[in-house]
């Protein structure tokens, strides 16, 4: 997919209009609409007003998608993890082993790209979840019953 189209994606997922993002974002209805558009390969948006965009419509596709395109995995992390409960090292055993297979069905064949990713994506949030614990604890307590 092509730069213009997630920006495009941003700007029209309507949970603002793109007057109200171009307010917040500090530029004019029309540079959003003409930068948006992916027939118009002229108009470029400007590098100083993305960051303002994503936080705007809260949408952050657009780093994700130039994060892949330069060879990156980019993922957020947990803005709060309970520190007081154990974790559940099972709950993460069979996480890893769920993508594993998902790896394995994918190689032969038996699931989708996508379904695929989605079984990764969850196991990486999960491993950052975990890191973020050991991040801000001592010694993390982990349930094995």
């Amino acid at each position: 997919m092509e730069l213009k189209k997630v920006i495009y994606r941003t700007v029209h997922r309507k949970r603002l209009s793109v007057e109200e993002i171009a307010d917040e974002v500090g530029c004019s209805a029309s540079l959003l609409y003409r930068c948006a558009n992916p027939n118009d390969p002229q108009a470029r948006f400007p590098l100083e007003k993305l960051l303002p965009l994503m936080r705007a419509t809260n949408d952050y596709s657009i780093l994700k998608h130039l994060a892949f395109r330069s060879g990156f995995i980019l993922y957020r992390i947990p803005p709060r993890i309970r520190h007081d409960k154990p974790c559940d090292l099972n709950k993460f055993q069979a996480m890893f082993t769920n993508t594993f297979k998902a790896v394995l069905e994918f190689q032969e064949g038996r699931k989708s790209k996508e379904k695929c990713l989605e079984e990764i994506d969850g196991f990486l949030g999960s491993t950052l979840e975990i890191r973020k614990s050991v991040e801000k604890s001592e010694q993390l307590r982990f349930d094995f019953t």
